[in-house]
Protein backbone atom coordinates (compact mmCIF):
# COMPACT_ATOMS: atom_id res chain seq x y z
CA UNK A 1 0.00 0.00 0.00
CA UNK A 2 1.45 3.33 -1.10
CA UNK A 3 1.87 5.87 1.71
CA UNK A 4 -0.86 8.50 1.41
CA UNK A 5 -0.01 11.40 3.71
CA UNK A 6 -3.32 13.18 3.10
CA UNK A 7 -5.32 10.06 3.95
CA UNK A 8 -3.28 9.46 7.13
CA UNK A 9 -3.80 13.07 8.23
CA UNK A 10 -7.53 12.74 7.57
CA UNK A 11 -7.77 9.51 9.57
CA UNK A 12 -5.87 11.05 12.49
CA UNK A 13 -8.61 13.67 12.80
CA UNK A 14 -11.35 11.03 13.05
CA UNK A 15 -12.62 9.31 16.22
CA UNK A 16 -10.35 6.34 17.01
CA UNK A 17 -12.76 3.56 16.07
CA UNK A 18 -11.43 0.06 15.47
CA UNK A 19 -11.67 0.51 11.69
CA UNK A 20 -9.81 3.85 11.75
CA UNK A 21 -7.02 2.49 13.95
CA UNK A 22 -6.61 -0.62 11.79
CA UNK A 23 -6.33 1.47 8.63
CA UNK A 24 -3.82 3.80 10.29
CA UNK A 25 -1.72 0.82 11.32
CA UNK A 26 -1.84 -0.60 7.77
CA UNK A 27 -0.95 2.74 6.20
CA UNK A 28 1.94 3.35 8.62
CA UNK A 29 3.45 -0.13 8.34
CA UNK A 30 6.43 1.31 6.38
CA UNK A 31 7.46 3.12 9.58
CA UNK A 32 7.59 -0.22 11.37
CA UNK A 33 9.45 -1.94 8.53
CA UNK A 34 12.10 0.81 8.44
CA UNK A 35 12.83 0.56 12.17
CA UNK A 36 12.84 -3.25 12.20
CA UNK A 37 15.35 -3.16 9.34
CA UNK A 38 17.50 -0.61 11.18
CA UNK A 39 17.70 -2.89 14.26
CA UNK A 40 18.08 -6.13 12.21
CA UNK A 41 14.82 -7.35 13.76
CA UNK A 42 12.90 -8.18 10.57
CA UNK A 43 12.56 -11.86 11.61
CA UNK A 44 12.12 -11.36 15.36
CA UNK A 45 8.44 -11.96 16.31
CA UNK A 46 8.84 -10.27 19.71
CA UNK A 47 10.35 -7.16 18.11
CA UNK A 48 7.60 -7.05 15.47
CA UNK A 49 4.99 -7.28 18.24
CA UNK A 50 6.65 -4.44 20.19
CA UNK A 51 6.80 -2.30 17.04
CA UNK A 52 3.09 -2.73 16.32
CA UNK A 53 2.23 -2.02 19.95
CA UNK A 54 4.32 1.17 19.80
CA UNK A 55 2.57 2.28 16.61
CA UNK A 56 -0.81 1.63 18.21
CA UNK A 57 0.16 3.72 21.25
CA UNK A 58 1.43 6.48 18.97
CA UNK A 59 -1.92 6.56 17.17
CA UNK A 60 -3.81 6.75 20.44
CA UNK A 61 -1.61 9.39 22.12
CA UNK A 62 -0.51 11.66 19.25
CA UNK A 63 -0.98 15.38 19.82
CA UNK A 64 -1.22 17.38 16.57
CA UNK A 65 0.01 20.54 18.30
CA UNK A 66 3.38 19.02 19.25
CA UNK A 67 4.79 17.12 16.25
CA UNK A 68 4.16 15.49 12.89
CA UNK A 69 2.61 12.05 13.29
CA UNK A 70 5.25 10.19 11.27
CA UNK A 71 8.03 11.70 13.41
CA UNK A 72 6.22 10.92 16.65
CA UNK A 73 5.37 7.35 15.60
CA UNK A 74 8.93 6.69 14.40
CA UNK A 75 10.33 7.81 17.76
CA UNK A 76 7.83 5.58 19.63
CA UNK A 77 8.74 2.55 17.51
CA UNK A 78 12.47 3.28 17.79
CA UNK A 79 12.24 3.55 21.58
CA UNK A 80 10.27 0.30 21.88
CA UNK A 81 12.77 -1.61 19.75
CA UNK A 82 15.68 -0.03 21.62
CA UNK A 83 14.18 -1.23 24.90
CA UNK A 84 13.70 -4.71 23.43
CA UNK A 85 17.36 -4.76 22.38
CA UNK A 86 18.50 -3.66 25.86
CA UNK A 87 16.29 -6.34 27.46
CA UNK A 88 17.78 -8.99 25.18
CA UNK A 89 21.32 -7.94 26.11
CA UNK A 90 20.43 -7.94 29.82
CA UNK A 91 18.86 -11.39 29.54
CA UNK A 92 21.88 -12.78 27.70
CA UNK A 93 24.20 -11.28 30.33
CA UNK A 94 21.99 -12.52 33.19
CA UNK A 95 21.81 -16.03 31.76
CA UNK A 96 25.56 -16.14 31.11
CA UNK A 97 26.29 -14.90 34.63
CA UNK A 98 23.86 -17.43 36.11
CA UNK A 99 25.32 -20.42 34.26
CA UNK A 100 28.88 -19.44 35.19
CA UNK A 101 28.15 -19.27 38.93
CA UNK A 102 29.95 -21.71 41.20
CA UNK A 103 27.71 -24.09 43.14
CA UNK A 104 27.95 -24.09 46.93
CA UNK A 105 31.66 -23.29 46.99
CA UNK A 106 32.62 -26.13 44.58
CA UNK A 107 34.54 -25.72 41.33
CA UNK A 108 31.42 -26.71 39.37
CA UNK A 109 29.06 -24.27 37.69
CA UNK A 110 25.35 -24.55 36.94
CA UNK A 111 26.36 -25.01 33.28
CA UNK A 112 28.29 -28.14 34.29
CA UNK A 113 25.14 -29.60 35.80
CA UNK A 114 22.61 -28.52 33.25
CA UNK A 115 24.67 -29.43 30.17
CA UNK A 116 26.26 -32.71 31.29
CA UNK A 117 24.83 -36.20 31.33
CA UNK A 118 23.48 -37.29 34.69
CA UNK A 119 26.11 -39.51 36.31
CA UNK A 120 26.27 -40.97 39.78
CA UNK A 121 28.88 -38.42 40.86
CA UNK A 122 26.67 -35.58 39.62
CA UNK A 123 23.74 -36.50 41.86
CA UNK A 124 25.05 -34.57 44.86
CA UNK A 125 25.64 -31.48 42.74
CA UNK A 126 22.21 -31.75 41.18
CA UNK A 127 20.53 -32.15 44.55
CA UNK A 128 22.40 -29.21 46.08
CA UNK A 129 22.58 -26.86 43.10
CA UNK A 130 19.15 -27.35 41.58
CA UNK A 131 17.45 -27.50 44.95
CA UNK A 132 18.83 -23.99 45.58
CA UNK A 133 17.38 -22.82 42.28
CA UNK A 134 13.96 -24.35 42.94
CA UNK A 135 13.88 -23.13 46.55
CA UNK A 136 14.86 -19.57 45.62
CA UNK A 137 12.45 -19.54 42.68
CA UNK A 138 9.65 -20.52 45.06
CA UNK A 139 10.74 -17.85 47.56
CA UNK A 140 10.71 -15.17 44.86
CA UNK A 141 7.29 -16.35 43.70
CA UNK A 142 5.87 -16.33 47.23
CA UNK A 143 7.22 -12.79 47.73
CA UNK A 144 5.14 -11.44 44.83
CA UNK A 145 2.31 -9.41 46.35
CA UNK A 146 0.76 -8.16 43.10
CA UNK A 147 -1.77 -10.83 41.96
CA UNK A 148 -1.20 -10.06 38.27
CA UNK A 149 2.59 -10.31 38.62
CA UNK A 150 2.16 -13.62 40.43
CA UNK A 151 -0.19 -14.93 37.71
CA UNK A 152 2.28 -14.02 34.94
CA UNK A 153 5.23 -15.68 36.67
CA UNK A 154 3.23 -18.78 37.68
CA UNK A 155 1.91 -19.22 34.13
CA UNK A 156 5.44 -18.90 32.79
CA UNK A 157 6.84 -21.31 35.41
CA UNK A 158 4.05 -23.87 34.83
CA UNK A 159 5.07 -24.03 31.17
CA UNK A 160 8.60 -25.02 32.29
CA UNK A 161 9.61 -21.45 31.42
CA UNK A 162 9.00 -22.15 27.73
CA UNK A 163 6.09 -19.80 26.94
CA UNK A 164 7.21 -16.66 25.12
CA UNK A 165 6.21 -13.16 26.15
CA UNK A 166 3.86 -12.99 23.16
CA UNK A 167 2.03 -16.16 24.21
CA UNK A 168 1.81 -15.07 27.86
CA UNK A 169 0.47 -11.65 26.85
CA UNK A 170 -2.21 -13.21 24.63
CA UNK A 171 -3.24 -15.81 27.18
CA UNK A 172 -3.48 -13.29 30.03
CA UNK A 173 -4.87 -10.47 27.87
CA UNK A 174 -2.21 -7.92 28.87
CA UNK A 175 0.46 -6.08 26.92
CA UNK A 176 3.68 -7.82 26.02
CA UNK A 177 5.65 -4.85 27.37
CA UNK A 178 4.06 -5.38 30.78
CA UNK A 179 4.88 -9.11 30.68
CA UNK A 180 8.47 -8.25 29.77
CA UNK A 181 8.81 -5.88 32.74
CA UNK A 182 7.36 -8.42 35.19
CA UNK A 183 9.61 -11.26 34.03
CA UNK A 184 12.69 -9.03 33.94
CA UNK A 185 12.09 -7.91 37.52
CA UNK A 186 11.51 -11.51 38.63
CA UNK A 187 14.70 -12.74 36.93
CA UNK A 188 16.74 -9.93 38.49
CA UNK A 189 15.38 -10.75 41.96
CA UNK A 190 16.18 -14.44 41.47
CA UNK A 191 19.66 -13.60 40.21
CA UNK A 192 20.37 -11.45 43.28
CA UNK A 193 19.28 -14.28 45.60
CA UNK A 194 21.41 -16.82 43.73
CA UNK A 195 24.44 -14.53 43.89
CA UNK A 196 23.93 -14.19 47.65
CA UNK A 197 24.07 -18.01 48.16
Amino acid sequence: MKYDKARVEYLLQQPKTEEVVEELIRRNKPLIDAQLYKFYFTNDPDAISYAYEALYKAIMTWDATKSMFSTYATVCIYNALGMHLRNMRTLIHTNTTFYEQRINGTQLTYADILESNEKAEDNVMIENGLSDIYRLTEECLEALTNPLHRLVVETWANSNFEKTQIILAKELDISQTYVCRILKKFRNTLKEKLEAC
